[in-house]
């Protein structure tokens, strides 16, 4: 396993970095910049330029990419609740009598 320094990951950043700066400079990315622009190229999501360089590059690498699924478990919802002059942190539960209290404010009692 090779060890990584700063200097060493700082110089494959500026690598990178210089790599970038001369496809730029040589008008190889013109095309595409002016596809972009136009909204031919998406840079995001399935089938996005950005994730189609990263599966490019780690296919060139030999690896390959699965993907992966974000899962959000909410529990509570944290609101800032005023007493008077005092301001208190509540933790709003999906169950809970507060939610409940305004569900029922907002639909007027009508059940919605």
């Amino acid at each position: 396993m090779d060890l990584v320094t700063e200097e060493s990951a700082g110089a494959e950043g500026r690598a990178g970095k210089d790599a970038v700066e001369e496809l730029v400079a040589s008008g190889a990315l013109d095309e595409l910049f002016a596809r972009i622009d136009a909204g031919e190229v998406e840079l995001t999501g399935d089938g996005g330029l950005i994730p189609g360089l990263i599966k490019a590059a780690l296919a060139q690498l030999g690896l390959q990419t699965e993907p992966l699924y974000s899962v959000i478990y909410l529990d509570a919802l944290v609101v800032k609740v005023r007493d008077g002059a005092h301001v208190a942190n509540k933790a709003a539960h999906h169950r809970s009598r507060w939610i409940q209290r305004a569900r029922a404010l907002q639909c007027g009692f009508s059940g919605c």
